[in-house]
């Protein structure tokens, strides 16, 4: 199976590539969701999907229903960084 961006992930740490790879399964997940199916803490998932939207390979999502909520998935290549409401 070859990943999307694969390439710009093979430099990143150890739990990025480990919360990449479950986005990938999961295809959309919040903190909470990534961090139970990562068993890593919610602060190093924030550091994570920090690093891994800095370099264009995730974006985040925001919640309709509650603004704090943020869910991440993978970029589209096709779009631009934008703000998309779920």
């Amino acid at each position: 199976m070859e990943w999307p961006k694969e390439e710009l992930v093979i430099d990143c740490s150890p739990s990025e590539k480990l919360v990449y790879l479950t986005i990938i399964q999961e295809e959309e997940a919040d903190t909470t969701e990534l961090a139970e199916k990562t068993l890593l803490s919610e602060r190093t998932v924030r550091y994570a999907t920090q690093g891994l939207r800095s370099l264009g390979v995730v974006e985040q999502v925001y919640v309709l229903g509650d603004a704090r909520r943020r869910k991440y998935r993978l970029a589209d290549e096709e779009k631009e960084q934008e703000i998309t409401v779920v």
